[in-house]
């Protein structure tokens, strides 16, 4: 559970491919679901589908407690969790995750080439709302204090310009 702490969002592909990838599968849990359920059995825990998030005081909460005893923890765990929503089933939504994981830990040559491949697929179908999405999610990851914001460039300040006016 506390690899999730960092996250927006997790389902039971990302809370089992955690558990395997940083060693913390433990043979007690038969299966993901397992795992899944119990974490969305905590009270802190909302299910949104088949999605599961923190309580939003409770995630801030947690984060603060981390940024400051053990911001390495949270950066492995990002980092973690971006890789595995690049193969996530739920395109392109796991994709803005991935930047968010990506920014968090500053991993931004990473972060960079999911951000520009995003801008360019939403710009060519003048996706503008999600273009506004993407800004946000870098926002939301540069609000952690373990994060330092991705170096944009006048494209990416010009794409959010026509986003903004749209």
């Amino acid at each position: 559970a506390r690899h999730c702490i960092v996250l927006r969002w997790f389902d039971e592909i990302i809370v089992e491919s955690i558990s395997r990838m940083l060693g913390n599968y433990d043979t007690f849990f038969e299966t993901k679901a397992s795992i899944y359920q119990m974490l969305t059995d905590l009270r802190f825990v909302d299910s949104l589908g088949n999605r599961a998030v923190f309580h939003s005081q409770t995630r801030q909460g947690l984060l603060e407690y981390y940024q400051n005893t053990d911001p390495d923890f949270l950066i492995k765990s990002a980092h973690t969790a971006a890789m595995i929503y690049l193969t996530h089933p739920d395109q392109p939504s796991a994709e803005i995750e991935a930047l968010f994981c990506y920014t968090a830990s500053g991993q931004e040559e990473n972060a960079l080439e999911i951000l520009d491949k995003l801008l360019i697929q939403n710009s060519e179908v003048n996706n503008w709302r999600k273009i506004l999405v993407l800004f946000d999610t870098l926002t939301d990851a540069a609000s952690l204090s373990l994060a330092k914001p991705l170096p944009l460039t006048e494209s990416h300040y010009f794409i959010r310009g026509i986003a903004f006016d749209q």
